[in-house]
């Protein structure tokens, strides 16, 4: 359903906050949520999709009507969540609960490469369906009072593949023994984004001075290592050890 006016949008609302589990996704203009703007907000229950479009509709009714949906439903899904979080920020709106499928996959596959981390390589990889994304350039710098059908039909399937994704993983993440895990890295979502958006205030000197101290610190540990490693690495022109500390690969090799 195209939601472009505030009855619609009630509804509409009326209806998600009924619901356990949202996914949310969206179209914009381009990728900076500082100067690109929100076309549509997608938002599914897994049964009903709503496409809400953010121009048509003033900031004041969706904070207003949506606003209290996203922040107070049980789990909000997304896929890359920072990227949507950032320009709902944008938009005046903040989500609860937020959960990433992105990230989730990321703990489950546990630093093995399994393959990429899109929306439609999960959708292929884990659902066995293809998205087709052909028509994701189409909104770039789209200004048209409307949208094709090819253009919401894109963003409907985006939004639902989310939503499945998602209820896949919970399951492998309950089996794996990794939910609470999961939870806590959902903790932090809203701040990273938040972050991001805004910035934060840093102590410039202080900073700096705790650089300093670090650094000083791994020079030290560096040269320590360096005499362990001396009769069993090889060494370089200048008589140095020639071991890659940040390799855990190399390391590996010389224990």
């Amino acid at each position: 359903m195209l939601v472009r006016d505030q009855s619609k949008l009630r509804a509409a609302c009326a209806d998600m906050a009924r619901a356990a589990v949202l996914a949310v996704d969206l179209e914009t203009t381009g990728l900076d949520p500082l100067s690109d703007a929100t076309l549509l907000i997608g938002v599914t229950d897994g049964l009903r999709t709503w496409l809400i479009d953010a121009r048509a509709i003033s900031r004041e009714d969706l904070g207003a009507l949506l606003g209290p949906v996203l922040e107070r439903a049980p789990v909000v899904v997304m896929h890359h969540a920072r990227f949507d979080l950032r320009f709902l920020l944008s938009l005046g709106l903040k989500v609860g609960s937020p959960v990433d499928t992105m990230l989730i996959q990321k703990l489950i596959e546990n630093g093995r490469e399994r393959g990429r981390l899109t929306l439609a390589a999960l959708t292929e990889r884990l659902l066995g369906v293809t998205l087709d994304k052909s028509v994701q350039s189409s909104f770039v710098g789209h200004s048209d009072d409307v949208f094709t059908e090819a253009q919401l039909e894109y963003a409907r399937r985006d939004l639902l593949a989310t939503y499945q994704v998602f209820m896949h993983q919970v399951g492998t993440l309950a089996r794996d023994g990794l939910a609470e895990v999961a939870a806590i890295e959902a903790c932090a979502l809203n701040a990273f984004a938040a972050m991001e958006q805004t910035g934060l205030p840093v102590d410039v000197k202080a900073w700096r001075a705790l650089t300093d101290v670090a650094e000083r610190d791994r020079a030290k540990a560096r040269a320590a290592l360096d005499e362990i490693f001396r009769e069993v690495a090889d060494l370089d022109l200048f008589r140095g050890v020639n071991i890659n500390y940040d390799s855990d690969v190399e390391l590996k090799d010389h224990l």
